[in-house]
């Protein structure tokens, strides 16, 4: 059953778009200091935490996935958010 869902889920993957993080004002470097940051953080806090789960959504992917995935996937978005990029689709 588990590998029925993991492939459903790749399935459904493949058929989303092409998202980059973007910011106006940031350079390339800047961009590749901001991005190790918030990886080093978000490994940090996933491998601390005890779950984020605060919707189904989440709570499936957590299952799935497995919980600390889901928890750096989630904290890696926020400080990238928080250090002013949003997510774009690739031209």
């Amino acid at each position: 059953m588990k590998w029925i869902l993991i492939g459903f889920w790749l399935f459904l993957s493949s058929c989303a778009p092409n998202l980059v993080w973007v910011h106006p004002n940031f350079s390339q470097a800047q961009f590749d200091a901001d991005r190790y940051r918030c990886q080093q953080e978000a490994w940090s806090y996933a491998q601390s935490s005890h779950g984020l789960a605060t919707d189904i959504k989440t709570d499936f992917l957590q299952t799935i996935l497995g919980e600390k995935q889901v928890n750096y996937d989630i904290r890696f978005r926020q400080c990238m958010k928080l250090a002013g990029y949003h997510l774009e689709e690739k031209r």
